[in-house]
């Protein structure tokens, strides 16, 4: 098991050890910090993935404003900026 084999219970001894494997990993899955913890809330986000589709991050890199030319070119007109953000699901 050591080395990532995969290991099926044998005899009788095997399986009680299998067991009491089985047994603390469902305790300690109450244990914040856990490794089983862990893999309950990657569960979980897996399926919120699955049901309201993966989530979607933009950045901006936005340079200095009185410097860049874009925002010198708009400064002197009139323009305003409305964007419209659709937050239905």
């Amino acid at each position: 098991m050591s080395e990532g084999e995969i290991v099926h219970p044998v005899n009788e001894d095997e399986e009680l050890c299998f067991q009491v494997i089985k047994d603390l990993d469902h305790v300690s899955g109450k244990v914040e910090g856990s490794i089983t913890s862990k893999k309950y809330m990657r569960n979980e986000l897996w399926s919120l993935m699955t049901y309201m589709s993966a989530p979607l991050w933009y950045f901006t890199i936005s340079p200095v404003d009185t410097k860049h030319p874009i925002s010198l070119y708009y400064a002197d007109t009139k323009e305003t900026f409305n964007p419209f953000i659709c937050m239905a699901r």
